[in-house]
């Protein structure tokens, strides 16, 4: 396969996936101290224990493997089906989480 195509797969050199993944998807700067005011910017008023769940359980995941977790993969590290975890978080899923949990929803 054409080398200027392989990204497609995944594998672009700096992008954090393929087998060369690096845990750029974590913001270094976040901790979880900022995480009601970044929260309260997108209109969630409060942070239950399943919100945290998720929020750590992403965080954990891009450490591991260098991106952002598939919903998907979200239900099944948290036990959370889908809906539940758009009830937790509505509104833009991705940008969302990826805000407060402090990761690049892209990495």
């Amino acid at each position: 396969m054409d080398q200027s195509r392989n990204w497609r797969r995944g594998s672009r050199p700096g992008t954090g996936r393929g087998e060369h993944a690096a845990p750029r998807a974590l913001d270094p700067a976040w901790n979880p101290e900022m995480v009601p005011a970044i929260a309260r910017t997108f209109g969630l008023r409060t942070l239950e224990d399943r919100h945290w769940k998720v929020i750590m359980s992403c965080r954990e995941e891009a450490a591991r493997t260098g991106h952002f977790p598939p919903l998907r993969e979200i239900a099944g590290l948290t036990g959370f089906d889908e809906q539940e975890l758009h009830r937790l978080f509505p509104g833009d899923f991705v940008q969302l989480v990826s805000h407060v949990a402090g990761l690049s929803p892209s990495a």
